[in-house]
């Protein structure tokens, strides 16, 4: 009998157990069973809420998401000296600023008291010895690690903010839960940013309650984040302090860490905040992450499309989006919680994805900022028929494509419709292989800038250009000089360059110059020569710009002789016919190679300056100008290892692979009407594909967003 009450008693604790679980939403009972130890801790905070339907439903939201998201360490110790610091800091400064306006922070003498009180805090700095911090590195993920306690004051702040705001009491509560409450701005960022903590420093400062647009808090922010590194002065460690770097200066944070500082500050501060990033340039590689505020009229009427304006933070304040984003291909923004209509919730169970939009937490926000279009393309074979999805992927350095935008897949009608294209740019279409790679299924193609949001392009549309057109190929004996357009600026200085010339004297003052030679053509990014004709030697030689531009676009200057007459102040000059020429020195290399002229870098010359002379010991003959003109260096560079690629119906296909023995690649016999690419191995990643027209010449169908620059 006793063994019978004791299996009765045990059903009955597990039966209330089980209504006990029901009470939760599915999604957070779903969380509780991966917290383990942490459990109890967080089912606190639902007990505690669960009479107030508001703070309840922000638990579940944050409990709901957190096995999604994980840090990738933490802070374990750290001299016990910085948080007095900093507290120190903060208070010097802010009883200096308190009371005034931003105006007069910027004016003497409230500008210069500012300066001078935290570059002495800063020296005193200097000379404390603090122990580096200690830091663990590993996945930790939320729900596991981040109490009970963490959540409960990120609530409470939240509802205080909104309590005390009316702007944030009318926004709904779901937008409220994205963009005031998450603890997280950025998905697994590697450290956790307490809000808690940031509202009590930073809260004086960005004085939300009385900031009318998004520029005005933003120029709070920038200003006391500026005078507050300088405060501190240089960063002590080498290890990471998360947030509390900012009170530093010559810290190593890129945009991301700046954009997902800024964004957890003005959420603790009451201001909604989204970290957005475009996903890829149009020409050149790399991506850039932003703040996106809510700019104006949000505290009468929200939206969460409702005038957002993006900016880098510290650095600039939020503007109109005018040509900001017009390098730019998709702006995707950044979610706490997963959202519904990206490639991670619409693709079938076993559908591959492409790294670059392989998160649940992107939300495509483009319409925002730049011109978009809807494409419909006709469906591809080649593409697995479980798929949902396709791709429209730009051409990028190094990795040859980038997935941008993704298309859904409509079988019935035999297309897929992509709704989120920003117009004016290049496109190859693409699906995602079982082995993750980009496979093409159509034709790469152009759409033309549109007068129209949202306008239907197909490939019948005046809009659509396909990239290469349907006709014979030809073979062509080619010399390749590039692997990227020269740009249209750098050619309008060379040709600014021409009637450079050069001038001998035997006096330093160059009375009764002889002029030797001058430059009358329009220089290529490559070595160049003009032969020198004088009836005697000189002691002194000037090159000189024309009167009409009295800037040297020179970017380097070789003076050389004839290998014969045997000087000795000389060496090997770059690039020339060293068994005929020397290079004329009037002082060893190591002493003047810091000169625009003579550093061996491409990109940059002496252009502040209308000449530069060579001051001999005795006179002696020069033979000859041996110059590059000012470039990008993104041309073809002897002793660097290229690759020569061939986009086909498998993608990119490497053809050739080698050492350039000078700047060009020997004749190879190419064919027109095909997409090639070379890949400089070596250093370098200004990269875009070409043909090859009838005659041979590099054809670069991405030029035109050059001149649009």
């Amino acid at each position: 009998m006793n063994r019978v009450y004791l299996i009765l008693f045990y059903c009955i604790i597990g039966l209330t157990n089980m209504l006990a679980q029901s009470l939760y939403p599915s999604q957070v009972e779903k969380a509780l069973l991966k917290a383990g130890k942490n459990r109890a801790s967080l089912e606190r905070v639902l007990k505690l809420y669960q009479n107030d339907k508001e703070k309840y439903a922000a638990a579940c939201y944050l409990i709901a998401n957190m096995p999604l998201h994980s840090q990738a360490g933490a802070i374990e110790w750290y001299d016990p000296q910085i948080d007095k610091i900093l507290e120190q800091n903060d208070q010097a400064y802010y009883c200096i600023i308190k009371g005034t306006t931003g105006d007069e922070q910027e004016r003497n003498p409230l500008h210069e008291t500012i300066k001078q009180t935290a570059n002495e805090s800063a020296k005193r700095l200097e000379q404390l010895k603090l122990q580096e911090p200690r830091i663990t590195e590993a996945e930790m993920q939320d729900i596991t690690t981040l109490t009970g306690d963490f959540i409960q004051q990120q609530i409470e702040l939240a509802f205080s903010l909104r309590e005390r705001m009316p702007r944030l009491k009318q926004m709904p509560l779901d937008d409220f839960f994205e963009y005031v409450l998450a603890y997280h701005a950025i998905p697994d960022y590697p450290l956790i940013s307490d809000k808690v903590v940031l509202h009590d420093i930073f809260d004086k400062y960005l004085q939300v309650d009385t900031a009318k647009t998004a520029r005005c808090i933003a120029e709070r922010y920038n200003r006391a984040i500026w005078w507050l590194g300088h405060w501190g002065g240089k960063y002590p460690f080498d290890n990471t302090l998360g947030w509390k770097e900012l009170f530093f200066t010559s810290t190593d944070h890129d945009c991301v860490d700046i954009a997902n500082y800024a964004a957890m500050i003005f959420r603790a501060c009451g201001w909604p905040a989204a970290v957005e990033y475009n996903v890829a340039y149009k020409i050149f590689s790399g991506r850039h992450f932003n703040l996106a505020l809510p700019a104006r009229n949000w505290h009468n009427q929200w939206s969460a499309y409702n005038d957002w304006q993006s900016f880098s933070p510290q650095s600039e304040v939020p503007q109109e989006a005018g040509k900001r984003f017009q390098k730019c291909l998709n702006i995707y923004r950044l979610h706490f919680s997963p959202t519904t209509d990206c490639p991670f919730s619409v693709k079938s169970a076993d559908e591959p994805l492409p790294e670059e939009l392989n998160s649940p937490f992107i939300e495509d926000v483009s319409h925002l900022y730049t011109s978009i279009a809807k494409i419909e393309l006709p469906l591809s074979q080649d593409i697995p028929n479980s798929y949902q999805l396709a791709y429209l992927a730009s051409f990028t350095s190094r990795n040859g494509l980038t997935a941008v935008t993704w298309g859904k897949i409509d079988k019935k009608k035999k297309k897929v419709v992509f709704d989120h294209v920003v117009t004016d740019h290049i496109y190859f279409p693409v699906y995602v292989s079982n082995e993750h790679r980009l496979v093409p299924f159509g034709s790469a193609f152009k759409i033309d800038k549109t007068t129209k949001p949202y306008l239907s392009i197909t490939p019948r549309s005046p809009y659509y250009h396909p990239l290469l057109q349907e006709a014979p190929s030809i073979r062509v004996a080619t010399i390749l000089k590039r692997k990227f357009p020269r740009k249209p600026q750098l050619y309008e200085q060379a040709k600014r360059a021409v009637g450079t010339y050069i001038i001998a004297s035997d006096s330093e003052k160059f009375e009764n110059a002889d002029t030797l030679g001058i430059l009358s053509f329009v220089p290529e990014d490559v070595w160049s020569d003009i032969p020198l004709h004088s009836a005697h030697p000189y002691q002194y030689y000037r090159v000189c710009a024309p009167a009409q531009d009295p800037h040297i676009h020179l970017a380097e200057i070789q003076f050389l002789s004839f290998k014969s007459r045997n000087y000795a102040n000389t060496i090997t000059p770059t690039m020339a016919d060293s068994s005929q020429y020397l290079r004329l020195m009037d002082e060893p290399l190591e002493k003047c190679k810091w000169k625009a002229e003579y550093d061996g870098n491409y990109q940059t010359a002496p252009d502040r300056w209308p000449n530069v002379t060579l001051k001999l010991q005795e006179p002696q003959y020069v033979d000859c100008l041996h110059f590059m003109i000012k470039n990008a260096d993104n041309h073809i560079r002897a002793h660097h290892f290229y690759t020569l690629y061939q986009w086909t119906d498998k993608g990119w296909e490497r053809l050739s692979q080698g050492e350039a023995k000078e700047d060009a690649l020997p004749r190879i016999p190419l064919y027109t009407n095909r997409l090639y690419w070379i890949s400089d191995e070596t250093t370098g990643n200004e990269e875009l594909p070409f043909f090859i027209n009838k005659d041979g010449v590099q054809v670069f169908p991405h030029e035109w967003l050059l001149r649009e620059e």
